[in-house]
């Protein structure tokens, strides 16, 4: 599958917004073409012109139509990239992912976590591709994401300092404070 670099850039970035993801590559070989039309850092639309990009997302019973819905609909408005999703439902979700990675035919993103393992092996096979100059040269978020939570970007490095993924990160409130807001004190309970 062919890809050129604006389309890398616009993924990097749409990424940095949405999940944790991975990006699958073609061939090994093939070089990245020309910055044209990617907008500056930090910057919406992130490309110029609209483009369509596939997408491997495994689904949940939370949301009835992810090809469109209010997020989806968002971040292509926000992005100016149309996203072409295949999904599967959780239960088919991996073989599904498996027989999209054995069949060479591989979309330009899955959105669908993977082990670090998984992450060097294929990134070893060129099935992924290294992020890491993307994250340098577009990825205000991320890195800003790196500075916050360091070990997100510990986790997300592979050995040799790649990087494949992008990370989902989510803040939770701290267990006092959780417990704080489910308490019932006892003028709750006996004034009804």
């Amino acid at each position: 599958m062919k890809m050129n670099w604006k389309r890398w850039t616009a993924w990097a970035l749409v990424m940095g917004l949405a999940a944790g993801a991975v990006f699958a590559g073609g061939d090994a070989d093939e070089e990245a073409g020309p910055k044209q039309g990617v907008t500056p850092e930090g910057v919406f639309p992130i490309v110029d012109e609209r483009i369509t990009m596939t997408a491997f997302l495994p689904t949940g019973s939370f949301v009835d139509d992810y090809q469109d819905n209010a997020f989806v609909r968002y971040l292509e408005k926000k992005t100016n990239v149309l996203l072409e999703l295949d999904t599967a439902p959780g239960a088919e979700a991996l073989q599904k992912r498996n027989l999209l990675l054995a069949s060479g035919d591989y979309p330009e993103i899955f959105i669908a976590g993977f082990s670090k393992f998984e992450q060097q092996f294929y990134g070893s096979q060129g099935v992924f591709l290294p992020l890491n100059d993307l994250i340098a040269e577009y990825g205000v978020n991320t890195r800003k994401a790196f500075a916050d939570y360091p070990l997100v970007k510990a986790n997300l490095t592979m050995p040799d300092g790649t990087i494949y993924a992008l990370p989902d990160i989510k803040t939770v409130f701290t267990v006092p404070k959780l417990r704080r807001c489910g308490s019932t004190g006892p003028g709750w309970t006996s004034s009804t």
